[in-house]
């Protein structure tokens, strides 16, 4: 079964439909990713963090709800959490790259993916990119 970690860009643009990217995931998931299967999405603690928080600003709480609620459900979606060794280590690279604007849960995600080695990621920006990691389903 292919592992697929999933940003909180890409949750983000498949949920708001106002987001840029809206579409462009919309389509990943009905042509890349249904020929894909089975598969599992990769997410973690502090990308449903991210997730909850955004789609709560930009939509509504009860939408983040909604999503939540559905994730949780999803038996394709396996929910990982980071242990106090990846916080430290997410920290340290949140520290040392001070000219990046990866965020702290970029950091973690980073740590996450080089640890477990998924088989792609799907994100709508390029700060995996910028790590090194180019498995981006999305093409970028």
């Amino acid at each position: 079964m292919k592992r697929v970690f999933v940003d909180t860009s890409f949750l983000f643009a498949y949920h708001y439909d106002k987001d840029p990217y809206h579409v462009a995931a919309r389509n990943v998931v009905n042509e890349k990713v249904k020929a894909m299967q089975p598969l599992q999405w990769v997410v973690t603690d502090y990308i449903f963090d991210e997730l909850m928080t955004v789609i709560q600003k930009f939509m509504s709480k009860e939408s983040a709800l909604e999503v939540g609620k559905r994730l949780f459900q999803d038996r394709a979606f396996d929910f990982k959490y980071l242990t106090s060794k990846d916080f430290e280590e997410a920290w340290a690279i949140f520290q040392r790259y001070q000219d990046k604007q990866w965020s702290f849960t970029d950091c973690t995600s980073y740590v996450w993916i080089r640890d477990n080695q998924p088989d792609y990621y799907l994100a709508t920006d390029d700060d995996f990119n910028q790590f090194g990691i180019s498995l981006n389903l999305m093409g970028f």
